[in-house]
């Protein structure tokens, strides 16, 4: 009987440590999500910021290419 209560201890400790280790990587998991999703933020501010920026540049060569034809 001694035999029993030892094995349903340990497994009682191994469902115990299985639990908390999931919960952990669940932890890990929700806080990898986010990183990704701020990442993935800032490449889309990152895409819309070069498109601006393209955008002006164009501006000012179109213009530059007005005085230069002028001149």
């Amino acid at each position: 009987m001694g035999h029993d209560c030892v094995q349903t201890r340990r497994l009682f400790m191994l469902e115990r440590d299985v639990a908390a280790e999931s919960a952990k990587r669940a932890d890990q998991y929700g806080k990898i999500l986010e990183t990704l999703e701020r990442i993935g933020e800032a490449i889309g501010s990152l895409g819309e910021n070069t498109t601006r920026d393209i955008s002006a540049l164009r501006k000012d060569i179109a213009a530059l290419a007005k005085t230069i034809k002028k001149g």
